[in-house]
């Protein structure tokens, strides 16, 4: 007598169990059952590639709340109709296939297209009478003139950012719950990041990001630095580090002066700490509104 297939197997016992047998999809978010739902379900590979494959899709980590055995199924719902092979008899899963179709999927919102909107060309700044007279002004005069044009700076930035976090529930993969893991809030968050214009207006929301994700690397992968043109400046606290991020595109970082070895500010220093303050403090409180209108909803990663 021929050996049956690993299918045959599965059909055979299944066949046992009778019709409206108690199983359940062992995957997160779905509540198919045998008794209520007319759908077929597939035991897992045996041991192998395919295995891991079907583990890392459905995103969850054998362990001590999920163990795999002859009695984990995966409905029919998570595979597309291509990966079965159809006989007058019935149908059965292809030995290739893979779990693809999940709520985390289906639900997904795709978020709009990044743009730039079309500016005319910025007037050329007008050389003043202390410029053309460069050679008769003196070096006290000249610095005098550097402090004016840094403070004109800071107070005029292309946008001010943020990162923002929102907790999120412990998720039951190991490798997610490690991403998730923030310890600057001691849980696991998602995080974001907000930028807003000098006059006050929300103008950028990134998608979220997993809560070990640094300021840096998110405002690497967001796509603000794409948005910005050579010449224009960001405001940011001390937590963003963006020298090596932003070397090469002509766009300068305002940020408060560290004290480092020094044993105290400047006069300078302090001003300029306090105007960064009086600027940022906008970026909180719309934060706090990105919250309260739940403008984050319907974004992943």
């Amino acid at each position: 007598m021929a050996a049956m297939s690993e299918d045959e197997k599965d059909f055979l016992e299944l066949s046992k169990m009778g019709k409206g047998s108690d199983q359940h999809c062992c995957v997160p978010n779905c509540n198919s059952n045998g008794r209520r739902h007319q759908v077929s379900f597939h035991r897992f590979p045996q041991a192998g590639a395919r295995r891991n494959s079907w583990i890392q899709a459905i995103r969850r980590d054998p362990g001590p709340l999920f163990n795999i055995n002859a009695y984990t199924f995966v409905c029919s719902l998570h595979f597309i109709r291509e990966d079965f092979k159809w006989t007058p008899v019935r149908k059965t899963l292809k030995a290739d296939a893979v779990p693809t179709v999940f709520s985390w999927t289906r639900d997904f919102t795709p978020r709009r297209e990044l743009f730039k909107h079309i500016t005319p060309n910025k007037k050329p700044k007008l050389k003043s009478e202390n410029e053309t007279l460069l050679d008769s002004i003196s070096e006290e005069v000249n610095q005098e003139e550097d402090i004016q044009e840094s403070e004109e700076h800071l107070r005029n930035p292309r946008v001010i950012i943020d990162c923002t976090e929102i907790p999120t529930e412990r998720p039951s993969s190991l490798a997610l719950n490690s991403k998730c893991y923030s310890t600057y809030k001691s849980t696991h968050t998602f995080k974001s990041l907000v930028g807003i214009a000098p006059h006050g207006a929300l103008i950028f929301i990134s998608s979220l990001y997993t809560g070990s994700m640094s300021d840096v690397e998110i405002t690497k992968l967001c796509g603000l630095v794409e948005l910005l043109e050579e010449g224009d400046s960001i405001m940011v606290d001390k937590g963003f580090v963006l020298n090596n991020v932003l070397s090469g595109t002509g766009i300068t970082v305002n940020t408060p002066p560290f004290l480092m070895n020094k044993g105290q500010f400047t006069k300078q220093e302090v001003e300029e700490t306090q105007t960064i303050a009086r600027l940022r403090i906008h970026v909180e409180r719309h934060i706090r509104r990105v919250k309260e209108f739940h403008l984050l909803t319907d974004l992943y990663l």
